[in-house]
């Protein structure tokens, strides 16, 4: 296996050898390097066939790129920076009421899933897809906007994004996916859901801005949804279609002083992944998520086999 910041390097030095009419292929959930490789350094007379287990053939190559920036590296990076938000409070979120209940107990395990995984896995997608990096930007954008708008307590212009994005996830005429909050109840690490207190959930605000503003809809992209990719759109969906608790996280965004340093430090965090992605540097990538892992590192265990019951129950 050649990991995907290796391939240009590897086929330079191996691709001019190749006999014949030899079959050439690639499987990696990042395309776009990988044809520019080849096509830069192959024989004319090699055949060139690329695949990855969750697309058919009818799928380009930049079309499955476009997908999994927003399946996969998107995905990944907001839970990554709610990891590092958390590590850089100091404080674990199962030990804070504000936390915990259905859709907070998908966030905290699907972040230890992420952190229980290697770093190269998460870069490779975020640094190297042309399109993740796009999508990226985008999203530390209606982070930023969203988080901008809650400081001036701006509640109209406020109120008229999060609608738009409503509209755009509600009115879908796709299948939703309906996740049964008396389950997402049942996982919880730490304080009991019946104690939660209120989350302006700026996380799950800015991704459903996110895909408003860039014109993506989420529910195209499940030809390629992963386990984390589906528990995210699940939970922006379960937000969004629940007026009760909507209006309760657009309350608590715009005017719960309490939750201002949770949602600064997650800010600080975006913009952090946001950059070093954006600046393609590979080793700050894994010195920021092998720091955050440590932080972790003794729950991690106990949040990969909850995150493996979570995804098989739902």
């Amino acid at each position: 296996m050649v990991p995907v910041e290796d391939v240009e390097r590897v086929v330079a030095q191996y691709g001019p050898s190749t006999r014949k009419d030899a079959i050439v292929s690639s499987g990696t959930s990042v395309m776009t390097p990988n044809i520019e490789a080849f096509e830069k350094y192959l024989p004319d007379d090699v055949n060139i066939i690329n695949w990855h287990w969750l697309f058919g053939p009818s799928i380009e190559p930049q079309e499955h790129d476009k997908i999994t920036a927003d399946t996969q590296a998107v995905t990944h990076v907001g839970f990554e920076a709610m990891g590092t938000a958390w590590k850089n409070m100091g404080g674990f979120p199962w030990e804070n009421p504000t936390y915990v209940g259905g859709v907070d107990n998908v966030k905290v395990l699907m972040c230890l899933r992420i952190y229980g995984g290697k770093p190269h896995v998460y870069s490779g997608l975020a640094i190297h897809n042309p399109f993740a990096r796009e999508q990226i930007t985008q999203y530390a954008k209606s982070e930023s906007d969203l988080f901008g708008l809650m400081i001036q307590e701006d509640e109209q212009q406020f109120r008229e994004k999060i609608n738009r994005a409503r509209e755009s996830i509600v009115s879908c005429d796709n299948s939703h996916i309906l996740l049964d909050d008396r389950i997402m109840g049942e996982f919880s690490i730490g304080i009991p859901s019946e104690q939660r207190t209120p989350n302006s959930h700026l996380s799950l605000l800015s991704m459903a801005n996110a895909w408003y503003q860039a014109g993506v809809s989420p529910y195209d992209n499940m030809i390629c949804q992963t386990p984390l990719f589906r528990l995210r759109l699940g939970i922006v969906e379960y937000l969004f279609r629940c007026s009760e608790l909507l209006e309760e996280t657009i309350q608590t965004a715009l005017y719960n002083k309490r939750m201002r340093r949770d949602d600064l430090e997650f800010h600080t965090a975006v913009r952090e992944w946001s950059t070093i992605i954006g600046n393609r540097n590979v080793s700050g990538y894994h010195r920021q998520f092998e720091a955050t892992k440590e932080f972790f590192a003794d729950r991690i265990p106990e949040g990969m086999r909850k995150s493996n019951e979570l995804i098989q129950r739902l």
